[in-house]
């Protein structure tokens, strides 16, 4: 698993004003719906339409079956990622699926960033929520770099997770692909603790841990 933020790069579907009410993580079976979903389990009609926790332009879901076609146009959004990461040209559907069957295996929640008035998949999160939260992923689609999402997303994460008991949140980020990425992070707070190495699809790469204390 590894973290990028690239190009920075729930609501019940009710009225925007009523946001921070449907966030709150006490009004939902939590536990039961989150290992349905790492189980990578069909979710029922009611759980579909609950957000995680949403940002004012977007709001943060679980994937769904639906969703492998949208996250492949994310991936493939940023070849150069792709080609640095994976050492391939692109995803597809199958990859894809396998990826977030492994994500889910692996104990982290696979998530969509989703556009509230769009309702278009604009990115995506892989994470898992604990007393030390581990951010994996977070892709916007290179079509929305620099609007702001990611920012967006990270600052709703970070309240979501402190609501939740984490009192540590750890991203790792890939040296040597682009000096922006981890910019990014310190300038949210994150200071570098040790070199690491990660495996992700059998390819090791040069890494930092970064850590932020909430």
């Amino acid at each position: 698993m590894y973290n990028i933020e690239m190009g920075l790069p729930f609501w019940l579907r009710v009225p925007h004003r009523d946001k921070h009410w449907a966030s709150h993580p006490r009004l939902l079976d939590w536990q039961g719906m989150m290992h349905r979903a790492d189980q990578g389990l069909l979710l029922n009609e009611r759980e579909r339409t609950v957000m995680i926790f949403a940002a004012e332009d977007v709001y943060v879901d679980f994937t769904q079956p639906t969703d492998i076609d949208d996250l492949v146009g994310i991936y493939n959004s940023h070849p150069a990622f792709i080609e640095c990461h994976l050492n391939r040209h692109a995803v597809t559907s199958d990859w894809m699926a396998k990826e977030v069957a492994a994500t889910r295996a692996a104990g982290f929640w696979s998530c969509k960033v989703v556009g509230k008035f769009s309702d278009q998949v604009l990115g995506l999160i892989d994470v898992r929520v604990d007393t030390e939260t581990y951010l994996s992923l977070m892709m916007i689609h290179q079509s929305y770099a620099h609007q702001g999402i990611g920012q967006q997303v990270y600052d709703a994460l970070e309240d979501y997770i402190r609501l939740r008991g984490s009192r540590v949140l750890r991203i790792d980020v890939v040296t040597g692909y682009d000096e922006h990425v981890q910019n990014f992070w310190m300038r949210n707070g994150f200071r570098v603790v040790k070199d690491i190495t990660l495996d992700w699809n059998g390819l090791k790469h040069a890494a930092v841990m970064m850590l932020l204390s909430l």
